[in-house]
């Protein structure tokens, strides 16, 4: 059995210490260790060290997972943190398979005065092949001492339906979400095809990029990308299910603001097109989440 790879990304706070120094030459005493309490939640998304609300499940193209640990300790608190993911039950790696485990310590500098709370920070990238579907945790130690653990699940990916979708994110066969309209910021916009009926022909396809209405910045109907490719087994795939699909990259420049259309064709038989709009709208932000 093979162990999928599993990227990570940690972002920790510095951890800071001062020892002082005792005028009698006393031997100094070790700190107590801590009590801590915990508060702990999974998300996609952050906003000011903390989550954006504490999710159970995911879809299969989030683009990461992460975590936040809230620490409340005593003053003069000392102790050792271990935040440590884990695949409960997912297809392809032993039963609570560890993936990875992230180490630090209470930070004392923040702890010499009051008592007062610590936020650390963790989070998984999605492997290059994809979240595999099923069952995690992510647990919380303190001091070798299990304090928190939060189960979330990875959905698998949802089949795409039939027709033409346009989308900044592939999910399996098809879109994670489907839009027709994108920011100027858009890096990449996906075009996927999926359809039963084709006409007899050798499997050779275009997918053509055309600014319908973009102003000044180009004429009206310009090509702007086109791009070729053959359906693999294409006798063999006639009258089952096919997947075509192109992408387009943000111009250097930036996204035009204006209308677009994507054309799908089989040997000069055109097979799908959509229209979609660039710029123009206002994209809505996530709202600000006050700390105490």
């Amino acid at each position: 059995m093979t162990h999928a790879h599993w990227p990570l990304i940690v972002l920790l706070g510095a951890l800071a210490s001062s020892v002082a120094c005792d005028s009698s030459k006393k031997t100094p005493k070790k700190p107590t260790p801590a009590k801590v309490d915990v508060s702990h939640s999974v998300c996609e998304q952050t906003v000011n060290k903390r989550c954006v609300g504490d999710v159970e499940a995911f879809e299969a193209h989030v683009p990461n997972i992460q975590t936040v640990v809230r620490a409340t300790a005593p003053q003069k608190s000392a102790g050792d943190f271990e935040i440590i993911w884990i695949a409960e039950a997912v297809r392809g790696v032993s039963k609570d398979h560890r993936i990875r485990a992230s180490k630090g310590t209470l930070d004392k500098a923040l702890l010499a005065t009051k008592p007062a709370f610590v936020t650390y920070r963790g989070g998984l990238t999605r492997p290059t092949k994809g979240w595999p579907s099923g069952k995690y945790r992510v647990e919380v130690h303190v001091n070798g001492k299990l304090l928190s653990a939060k189960r979330f699940e990875i959905r698998p990916p949802k089949a795409a339906p039939l027709g033409l979708q346009l989308c900044t994110v592939r999910s399996g066969e098809g879109c994670a979400e489907a839009k027709l309209a994108f920011a100027q910021h858009t890096p990449l916009i996906h075009a996927v095809l999926k359809t039963e009926t084709l006409p007899k022909t050798t499997g050779k396809f275009t997918v053509a990029w055309i600014a319908e209405d973009v102003g000044k910045a180009t004429p009206k109907g310009h090509q702007i990308a086109k791009s070729e490719g053959v359906i693999p087994n294409f006798k063999a795939a006639n009258g089952k299910t096919v997947t075509i699909a192109g992408q387009l990259s943000r111009p250097k420049k930036g996204w035009p603001v204006g209308k677009y259309k994507v054309l799908f064709d089989l040997e000069g038989k055109q097979i799908g097109a959509q229209s979609f709009k660039v710029g123009g709208y206002r994209v809505k932000m996530p709202a600000k989440v006050k700390t105490p």
